[in-house]
């Protein structure tokens, strides 16, 4: 024999002998099986929830008590101070009443300051 025919005979020797093996590892059984203990399903329970709370209207903030003398005697000047030069409506809230007070019966609003009440511009 010639190293060719040797090289091939060791081939065909290793693939008898890898599906002999393949052959006998397909022929073994399973594992055996595995012993449990009889426990017991865990218990389920539903969660009972509380129904959602109703939603509440909320009325709307009431006005305040001198908006309506606002509209009457000022939002004409206070509401448009770019063409009137008069503070704006955010910069009186932050003035204080004693202040808009004096300015209704001394200073410059006094015009109309005299058209309102002691309670209207208290408000």
């Amino acid at each position: 024999m010639n190293s060719a025919e040797d090289g091939m005979t060791g081939f065909v020797r290793a693939c008898l002998l890898g599906g002999l093996s393949l052959g006998l590892m397909s022929c073994q059984s399973a594992a055996p099986p595995v012993e449990t203990a009889n426990v017991p399903a865990p218990v389920v329970r539903a969660e009972v929830k509380a129904p959602a709370p109703e939603v509440q209207q909320v009325a709307a903030p009431a006005a305040h008590p001198g908006e309506a003398v606002y509209k009457q005697a000022c939002a004409m000047c206070h509401d448009n101070p770019e063409g009137t030069r008069a503070p704006a409506k955010d910069t009186l809230k932050q003035m204080g009443l004693q202040f808009i007070s004096y300015a209704l019966t001394q200073g410059k609003m006094k015009d109309i300051g005299a058209t309102l009440t002691a309670d209207q511009r208290g408000q």
